[in-house]
């Protein structure tokens, strides 16, 4: 801390400088003053390695002139010692979905200041978290953008002006998985719907048809088409939640039944053409 001394300029190299802590004069090992040779105050006051027991009240104060009758009074100067925050703990599961959690932890009793967390993350089985700050003091929070029906390894730090604190223990929480929807017919465009499950395509002979069938449901792992029970295409889907698949079937037969379900889920849509 530098102490400012405004005197007459004939007064300025003739000075005596004096500190209070608290009203207290200031002690111990771990205090000084900057160009002092002899351990007498200097206009700087040095303290070394703050702890929790400096946060206190400062002044200074300084007399000049020949016989030190001129003096000044600083105002006092509060100073506050913060340290990085505790450790969060019982991290809980409030909500999930199948792309987020809602966690919620709770404070330890002498957690000091907090002004925000670190929250970091990562799937079961992967090297790297990912790390960001919630902004707010606030013991809850919501983790966006998850994969569906995964296992996640989730911890907390809290922090302050003074850095981050030590990370909570490590939480374990999966997300949820969607519910399945049915496979949907959606091509040709001249498929007339005659059931929720059955469509009538009218064509003439000799002309191939280009059955579409698009899929909003995970996990689906392979959509098959069946020709009177019998399997004739089996392809992945590959997809994620929201973003269509699609499998495409060619076929010139028009007096038979198609069949489409999905494997994991077995729900049927019927496609029957005619001549």
């Amino acid at each position: 801390m530098r102490c400012n001394c405004d005197s007459l300029d004939e007064l300025q190299d003739d000075r005596d400088w004096s500190w209070l802590i608290d009203n207290g004069s200031p002690n111990g090992n771990r205090l000084s003053y900057e160009g002092s040779n002899d351990g007498y105050p200097t206009d700087v006051l040095v303290i070394a390695n703050l702890e929790d027991l400096d946060t206190a009240s400062y002044s200074c104060n300084c007399k000049v002139g020949p016989y030190k009758t001129v003096q000044f009074n600083s105002p006092d100067v509060q100073m506050s010692v913060m340290r990085p925050p505790g450790i969060p703990k019982e991290i809980s599961l409030l909500e999930t979905t199948m792309d987020t959690l809602t966690i919620a932890w709770k404070n330890e009793e002498d957690m000091g200041v907090v002004l925000d967390y670190k929250i970091s993350y990562k799937k079961v089985g992967s090297t790297a978290y990912r790390e960001f700050s919630t902004g707010v003091s606030v013991t809850n929070h919501l983790i966006k953008n998850l994969d569906p029906l995964t296992e996640y390894y989730v911890k907390i730090a809290a922090a302050n002006n003074a850095g981050s604190g030590t990370y909570s223990e490590i939480a374990t929480f999966t997300t949820a998985q969607p519910s399945e929807s049915r496979p949907v017919i959606v091509g040709p465009k001249n498929l007339i719907v005659t059931s929720d499950n059955a469509y009538l395509l009218e064509t003439g002979l000799g002309i191939d048809i280009s059955l579409t069938c698009e899929v909003n449901s995970y996990p689906a792992s392979v959509v098959e088409w069946s020709l009177n029970d019998r399997t004739i295409t089996t392809e992945p889907t590959g997809g994620m939640p929201n973003n269509f698949e699609r499998s495409v079937l060619n076929k010139s037969d028009f007096t038979s039944v198609y069949m489409l379900y999905i494997k994991s889920t077995v729900l049927r849509t019927m496609v029957r053409t005619a001549a």
